[in-house]
């Protein structure tokens, strides 16, 4: 009965168990972003997994699905760098089935720790990649330990992780593969971590050991008993683990890669700990030599791969004792590598030699019977001797300097050689008999050499050859029997020669491409093609063709790609039916329309035809088969192309119509042919000249409305580039007119229509054709298009857009407004003619009237109610006509016009409420009237108003009569542009103070020399069609200030101003002072005073805050800028100012035999002797300066010799560079005086050179000094000039100088590091990254 129990209990486990395992599976297969393995079966399998999430957090859905399963191989792609990963027991840690781990695009810097991975203890392979690792910090060189933990790790590898030192391993034996690939790592140190007493207690409590803690220290008295004090905190805070960076006992590593990093010399020593190292990878390391230690012995190594390096010295015999080295590939930097004891390494199959500067003595090194591949590519090879190497099946000798191939040493005695590359050599002839005995030879590249001619025989025997280039010689004849005895060809590449015909070719059965384009040859017909039933790509463009023969691909019926541009082509045959043929490129040609038949309708399966660059004009129907996807038919001379150009194509998506040759008309019903259920085609029509008529409106139209109007969405196709095409405009006259695609308007797209049109909405209902051409307006029939006899008339737009109907009259000689004007007229053009009067009857029926021309008409008068129907009227032109009153029902009813254009005209008159009802106006143009007074301030105008002009007018300077016009300016002063040009007239007897004159021009001129004034207000440029306008576009004016000569005479002939007048600005007429006598109201004086200015506290209070404001910043400027303020006064002025350094000065003047010690790695001499010492010892300057490769003595120790020309020098100078950092010498300098104060100046400092002047002693007192005694060697006896007579060097011993150098040297160093600490100059030439001074010296 308890078997029975047992057994029950089994099974009921192992139900559970794979119930939880499908449930697992189905939680983590079916994530959408991960994915599972398959079994051999074909199901999924749980074992294997790979998932992207954002980053491994213990709340990630992926995380939490992967915890505690049974997963053996696990991928995890993190999609952001920025987001912290974690890899513990919460997250992926617990997974203890797991053997294969792969991380990538990770963020690890802060939270991977030696306990990350301590519970993977079957992991055996782990492989982190572009992913962010945790680092030592930059002073400590110990290894970090996030790996410590692993103890069963065979695998891993850390590549692109910008690693500079290799973690910590507890156990370096099992592993088997070591990839650090593309990191920055500049050595390569093994660090194994070992187990302390810590450990050992962590362990038991682990319950991995059974002894307790005392136990276990019997059995080891020399362990310590304080745990404690072996705990060794590590950078990323685990203490249970300490590392000793020696690592004893050789590692089990067979592969090694350590390709790609930052290393300049061969790490031996990691090296020498491989002992069964068996590939080692080494690719675009720094190496220049290669030179392993005599101790070395790596007898498994098979494979080495130095490729991509510098290598100059590369010791073989040091490989000799790896009998199993089977790959060698070094590739240098082309210069010149010693190959004594290559011929050691007998046992080489495959050898890359390449960019390592190698002469023909190389073959007599080469004693390799087994080698099967050789590449010499790139060397200064001249002749082939293979006679040493009969297994050779692969040989490169590329880029290398060949001219004669030796029949009987070269290739002749290679009976295994398959393939052989000796391209880009000088090689001008090849023997007939030079390839005779490779029989086998499969690919052979001689392209790119100076080959002339081909013999029939040259390729005799070579049944096996599939792949032949030939091309960039200069072949200009061939064998016609060349390739009859190559049966196997596939590849054959002939392009670049002077070919002028084709040898026969009927044998390449299996000849899948063949290409020869950029040849002279000058036909190609059917016979040529004869038997390659397997071609595939045929390149014939580059050539001299002129016709495309009929039925040219019949004998090539698997032929996909036909290339034939840049040709000379002018007759192109029917090229009959084909079932494969894909691509078809005849660009470039002189190929014309096809009048009778197309070319390429029997092209069933054709997807892409270029016909770019030819001499088509029209494309007629059914021209391309139904196949077609993409068509090119740039640069031709289309001038339309016809209704049915594109039709019967659903496949069609792309079409280049571009830089067409001739004005193109595309009509609509050329490009509305696609269903609106298929995919419309893109058509790219860059650069094109459009006849905009009627025909065109919908392409207007479709371009700004094509994501709003669905009817463009489901049968028009997509244009791209209409931004960069343009418009021929001719509707206005016999002379086009170009202009940008984008800024003519949809109602210039316009076509004529006769004198009396039915438009297609119209001709069944009402319309009758039949009337006589001179019948008024039919009232009860208002669609009826009419045309006013001596008249133009126009429609255009687009139906589901809007329709525009344009009457043109302007400038017909008319006396009074045509009849006959269609009720339909959107824009009216009546300017131009001799219109006195207009009727109130005239436009009594245009409603639908927009822009109304009446300018330049000699109008004079407007009868009341004359434009009350146009209510949709939105541009009114009365400008340039007799006009002289404006009343206040003249645009009465206008409520949608938007500009109204009243210049030059003589109104003298405007009444208060003349513009009330406008209250969608944005321009009023009054300039150049007569107006002198406003009734009222037009307190009517509409708050849209946008531009008002009323320059050029003799506005009164009456105190009472002015006042409405100075209201206005300052109510509507934004809109009041040429306010600062507004003049107003009073007579000289009316004026007894002076005020200023306005800058404008004829300001305090009197009226009566009018040659003198120019109001400057003629010539603004002013829109005079309606194609310039658009609906809500505000109006801009183009001022234009030169004379004029209506201007000139404006106040003598068509102004009524009196003769003692002067013109005064109106906004600098002081009314206040000149009207004080009239009484005006305290009211009236607070209007005034707003045109005459601010009140006097006010600007008092203003200008006294900003006197402040300024000086304010020029105070902080000054604290901002002191150091360049402190050095221009120094070097300017010879004044030190708010400076410390002047007592310095003074203490240590003549104590010191140099002004200033350069600090400098010697990689920087150049610029220190070649610009900074020559500036600093100019006849400007005259310093004295110290630097060691010209004042340092010989014999001296060095340390000694710093110090004293730190002590003999008032001023330390450091060069502060990449290269300072990292010389051991001078980061002794820095020690020196790392406790002074220090100024930081960059080289780029614009200030650069005064302010080292600012920092060094002021030598203008010892200057004095030394030409009032006039002996500068007694004066200075310790620096440089004085040396030889002073006895010693600038930097000797105090026993050694005389004068000044001696009594420097007897003060001693106090005042020396005085002097040191009061002052450093620290010059940088790339100071982005200064390190802390106590961080930076080791």
């Amino acid at each position: 009965m308890g078997s029975i129990y047992l057994y029950l209990s089994l099974i009921l486990g192992l139900l559970i168990a794979s119930a939880a395992r499908s449930n697992v599976q189905y939680s983590l297969c079916d994530l959408r972003t991960c994915s599972c393995g398959e079994t051999e079966e074909g199901t999924t399998s749980i074992d294997d997994i790979s998932c992207e999430l954002m980053a491994i957090t213990s709340e990630d859905d992926v995380v939490l699905a992967l915890k505690n399963q049974p997963i053996k191989s696990l991928h995890l792609k993190c999609l952001s760098l920025k987001i912290p990963s974690i890899i513990n027991s919460a997250t992926i840690g617990g997974l203890s089935t797991l053997e294969s781990l792969h991380l990538e695009n990770c963020n690890f810097s802060s939270r991977l720790s030696g306990d990350s991975f301590q519970g993977l203890g079957n992991l055996t392979t782990l492989s982190i990649s572009h992913s962010v690792l945790p680092e030592s910090a930059e002073n400590n060189n110990e290894a970090v330990s996030y790996l410590s933990l692993i103890s069963h790790l065979e695998n891993l590898s850390l590549t692109e992780c910008n690693l500079t030192q290799l973690p910590a391993l507890l156990e370096w034996g099992q592993l088997r593969y070591l990839n650090v690939s593309h990191n920055n790592l500049k050595s390569l140190r093994f660090v194994q971590v070992v187990q302390t007493v810590a450990d050992k207690f962590v362990n038991i409590r682990r319950g991995n050991q059974q002894n307790s803690l005392r136990q276990m220290l019997d059995n080891d008295p020399d362990e310590e008993i304080n745990v404690n004090s072996h705990r060794e905190v590590l950078k990323d805070g685990s203490s249970t683990m300490s590392w000793n960076s020696g690592l004893s006992s050789p590692t089990g590593l067979q592969i090694l890669d350590i390709s790609h990093n930052s290393m300049t010399s061969l790490p031996s020593e990691a090296i020498v700990l491989c002992p069964k190292l068996e590939r080692l990878l080494m690719q675009g390391l720094l190496l220049v030599e290669f030179d392993l230690p005599e101790s070395v012995e790596l007898p498994d190594l098979v494979s080495m791969d130095a490729r991509d390096s510098r290598l100059e010295v590369f010791n073989f015999e040091k490989l000799g004792s790896s009998s199993s080295m089977q790959e060698l590939h070094l590739a240098g930097a082309g210069m010149p590598l010693e190959v004594q004891g290559l011929s050691s390494l007998t046992n080489l199959v495959n050898l890359t030699l390449a960019n390592l500067g190698l002469n023909s003595s190389i073959w007599e090194q080469l004693l390799c019977p087994h080698l099967s591949q050789l590449k010499l590519t790139s060397n200064n090879i001249t002749s082939v001797d293979t006679s040493r190497l009969p297994k050779l099946r692969v040989l490169w000798l590329d880029s290398n300097q060949l001219s004669d191939v030796d029949v009987f040493s070269s290739f002749g005695n290679l009976p295994e050689l398959q393939y052989l590359n000796v391209s880009y050599n000088q090689i001008t002839e090849l023997p007939e008999s030079s390839l005779h005995g490779t029989w086998d030879l499969k690919a052979f590249d001689i392209s790119h050499n100076n080959l002339s001619t081909m013999g029939s025989n040259t390729f005799h025997n070579l049944s096996n050859l599939f792949y032949l280039d030939l091309a960039r010689n200069q072949i200009s004849s061939m064998g016609y029997l060349l390739f009859e005895h190559t049966p196997s060809l596939k590849w054959l590449f002939v392009q670049y020669n002077n070919l002028t015909f084709l040898p026969k070719m009927n044998s390449l059965e299996q000849l899948l491409s063949l290409n020869v384009s950029f040849n002279r040859i000058k036909s190609i017909e059917p016979r040529h093609l004869d038997g390659l039933t397997s071609l595939i790509i045929l390149h014939g463009n580059h050539n001299s063709l002129r016709k495309i023969s009929t039925n040219l691909f019949s004998k090539t019926p698997n032929l996909k790609e036909a290339w034939f541009h840049n040709n000379d082509i002018s007759m192109l045959g029917d090229l009959g039916h084909h079932e494969n043929l894909l691509h078809l490129r005849l660009g470039s040609n002189r190929i014309p329309d096809f009048e009778f038949f197309s070319p390429f309708r029997g092209l069933s399966s054709l997807q892409l035809l270029s016909l770019d660059d030819n001499l088509l004009t029209n494309i007629r129907n059914n021209s391309f088969p139904p196949s077609l996807r993409l068509l090119f038919i740039n640069l031709n001379y289309f001038s339309f192309l016809s209704s049915s150009a594109f039709n019967n194509l659903p496949k069609l998506e792309y079409v280049e119509l571009m830089y067409n040759r001739k004005l193109l008309s595309l009509d609509e019903g050329t490009v509305d042919r696609f269903a609106s259920n298929s995919p419309k085609p893109l058509f790219r029509v860059r650069r094109n000249i459009w006849i905009c008529d009627c025909t065109m409106a919908y392409l207007k139209a479709m371009h700004k409305m094509r994501q709003r109007i669905e009817f463009f969405q489901m049968f028009y196709p997509v244009f791209e580039d209409l931004d960069t095409t343009e418009c021929a405009v001719g509707y206005e006259t016999n002379i086009y007119l170009f202009r940008p695609f984008v800024q003519v308007p949809l109602s210039d797209f316009v076509c004529p229509y006769p004198d009396l049109f039915c438009p297609w909405d119209c001709e069944f209902k009402c319309c009758d054709v039949s009337k006589n051409h001179s019948s008024p307006v039919d009232l009860n029939c208002p669609c009826q298009l009419t045309c006013p006899l001596g008249c133009t008339c126009y429609i255009g737009g687009i139906t589901f857009v809007k329709i525009y109907y344009h009457v043109r009259c302007d400038g017909r000689g008319f006396s009074m407004v045509p009849d006959r004007i269609p009720l339909r007229a959107t824009n009216l053009y009546v300017d131009g003619n001799n219109i006195s009067a207009v009727s109130n009857h005239d436009f009594h029926w245009l409603a639908q009237l927009e822009n109304l021309y009446l300018n330049s008409s000699s109008l004079h008068t407007i009868e009341e109610g004359a434009f009350d129907n146009c209510t949709s009227l939105l541009s009114l032109y009365l400008d340039h006509n007799s006009l002289t009153t404006i009343n206040n029902t003249m645009f009465v009813g206008l409520s949608s016009l938007v500009r109204l254009y009243l210049h030059d005209n003589d109104i003298d008159t405007i009444s208060a409420d003349s513009f009330e009802s406008l209250v969608s106006v944005k321009v009023i143009t009054l300039h150049n009237n007569r107006l002198q007074k406003l009734a009222s301030p037009l307190d009517s105008l509409s708050p849209s108003l946008e531009v008002l002009a009323l320059s050029g007018n003799p506005w009164r300077c009456d105190c009472e009569e002015s006042k409405p016009l100075r209201d206005l300016i300052y109510v509507r002063t934004k809109a009041i542009f040429d306010k600062d040009r507004v003049c107003c007239y009073q007579s000289y007897d009316q004026m007894s103070i002076s005020f200023p004159a306005s800058n404008g021009s004829g300001i305090g001129v009197t009226a009566r020399n009018t040659n003198d004034i120019n109001f400057n207000f003629d010539n603004i440029s002013l829109p005079l069609r309606s194609s310039e306008i658009t609906t809500g576009s505000p109006f801009i004016f183009n001022v234009s200030l030169t004379n004029t000569s209506e201007n000139e005479q404006f106040l003598s002939e068509k102004k009524n101003v009196p003769d003692s007048s002067i013109c005064r600005s109106v906004l600098k007429f002081n009314f206040a002072q000149i009207c004080a006598r009239n009484a005006y109201t305290a009211n009236e004086r607070r209007l005034t005073a707003q045109a005459s200015g601010m009140p006097t506290v006010i600007i008092v209070l203003i200008s006294l805050t900003v006197f402040l404001t300024l000086v304010a910043l020029l105070v902080v400027f000054a604290i901002f800028k002191r150091k360049e303020l402190q050095a221009l006064a120094f070097v300017k002025l010879g004044v030190r100012v708010f400076d410390k350094k002047i007592q310095l000065d003074k203490t240590d003047a003549g104590s010191k035999a140099f002004d200033a010690f350069i600090s400098y790695s010697s990689k920087d001499d150049e610029f220190v002797a070649g610009t900074l010492v020559p500036a600093l010892e100019a006849a400007n300057n005259g310093y004295r300066i110290c630097v060691h490769y010209r004042d340092f003595p010989v014999g001296r120790t060095i340390t000694d010799t710093i110090c004293r020309a730190i002590e003999c020098s008032s001023r330390t100078i450091l060069l502060l560079t990449q290269n300072f950092l990292k010389s051991e010498w001078c980061r002794f300098e820095f020690q020196v005086h790392l406790k002074s104060r220090s100024s930081y100046l960059k080289f780029e400092d614009p200030w650069f050179w005064e302010k080292p002047c600012f920092s060094l002693p002021d030598i203008r007192q010892r200057r004095a000094r030394e030409a009032k005694e006039g002996n500068r060697g007694a004066a200075d006896g310790g620096t440089r000039d004085g040396g030889g007579e002073g006895g010693g060097d600038g930097v000797g011993d105090a026993g050694d100088a005389e004068g000044g150098g001696a009594q420097a040297g007897g003060k001693g160093a106090a005042e020396a590091m005085t002097v040191i600490k009061a002052m450093q100059v620290l010059v940088g030439q790339d100071l982005e990254n200064i390190p802390d001074p106590n961080e930076a010296v080791v």
